[in-house]
């Protein structure tokens, strides 16, 4: 009986080391990303799958920086950053846990400097006259299309922003304040006049800022029953 649980573990260890001699490395696309916080990443799989006979699996080590789910069958990954912070994401072998590939991820706070592309934004309106719904957006067109060429600034140590108006047809001022962000919303402070705007993040160079014109119409048309009247500004990072 000795013996036989004596020949037991030596095949165990056998095997055990065998599946280590013999791991397939897990190679990917790459193994750090810097993305902003609501931003989405793919990172892809280089090795072949047939080769895991149980599979790879998928683990974020803090989900509430960024979580991660598979696509394209498998073949790849999509990194979403959920909040500023630092953490890792694991892929694991299911037969050897011991052999994985780790991605180290930074979900960063806004920064940097943009431009406005007035030619790429859209407009929303929501109102029950259509013809002051035209109008409406006839005038934000207008508006959106002026507001080409504008510069921000954004500075996240600081918490400074800066919106330079002098390259486009809006305005010719510079506005100097402080912001706060996180993945859907924007609140900018010029000299304690604050504004709160929705966000949103397109890629890895491209953002979105919206303006909410809905109190300016329902002013201007009181009978027209306008309930929103919005710009998406498209604003693409400049290196």
């Amino acid at each position: 009986m000795k013996l036989l649980f004596l020949i037991f573990c030596i095949f165990t260890i056998s095997c055990s080391n065998e599946d280590k001699l013999n791991c397939e490395p897990i190679e990917l696309s790459s193994n750090s990303i810097h993305i902003l916080a609501g931003e989405k990443r793919i990172v892809y799989i280089l090795s072949d799958l047939e080769k895991f006979q149980m599979g790879l699996g998928l683990q974020s080590e803090n989900p509430r920086i960024a979580t991660v789910e598979p696509q394209n069958d498998s073949k790849a990954i999509l990194i979403t950053g959920n909040s500023v912070g630092n953490t890792s994401i694991y892929l694991r072998d299911l037969r050897n846990p011991d052999n994985f590939a780790e991605i180290e991820v930074i979900s960063d706070y806004l920064s940097g400097k943009f431009i406005e592309k007035g030619d790429s934004s859209s407009t929303w309106i929501n109102g029950g006259d259509l013809h002051i719904r035209e109008i409406i957006e006839s005038e934000l067109k207008e508006i959106a299309k002026n507001r080409t060429g504008i510069l921000y600034s954004f500075d996240k140590d600081t918490k400074a922003v800066e919106i330079d108006y002098s390259s486009s047809d809006y305005d010719n001022n510079k506005k100097a304040g402080t912001y706060e962000w996180d993945k859907d919303s924007l609140t900018l402070n010029f000299n304690n006049n604050i504004s709160k705007h929705g966000f949103a993040v397109v890629n890895d160079h491209t953002i979105i800022i919206v303006l909410d014109f809905t109190e300016k119409y329902k002013s201007k048309y009181p009978n027209a029953s306008v309930k929103g009247a919005k710009i998406q500004c498209f604003l693409s990072a400049i290196e």
